[in-house]
């Protein structure tokens, strides 16, 4: 997949393994489709149900005129790339969380 950059450069888009800092700010939906690995029909169907529903459902998206936008920190969210890149998260033991 080709995407154009902020610089206006176009860069190839490799699937999932590619960064996600090096995607644009805000993608197609055919775009998050790829990145989320499903169809395109499922896509704007997703992104109609979160229009539908005001965003209590669905893909994300941002309207820009005719256009659809789905903003790349709300894929990142989705897919819960924050918990990821800050590493991994203490576990108690059974029971710790209670007070004595």
């Amino acid at each position: 997949m080709r995407v154009v950059q902020q610089s206006g450069e176009q860069a190839e888009f490799h699937g999932p393994a590619t960064a996600f800092e090096q995607l644009p700010l805000v993608l197609t939906i055919e775009e998050a489709a790829e990145v989320l690995r499903i169809s395109r029909t499922a896509a704007y169907e997703q992104a109609r149900i979160w229009r539908e529903t005001d965003g209590r459902m669905g893909l994300p998206v941002v309207v820009l005129g005719r256009s659809l936008r789905v903003p790349r920190f709300q894929v990142e969210r989705m897919l819960g790339c924050e918990a990821l890149e800050a590493g991994p998260v203490p576990i108690s033991p059974p029971g710790a969380d209670l007070a004595p």
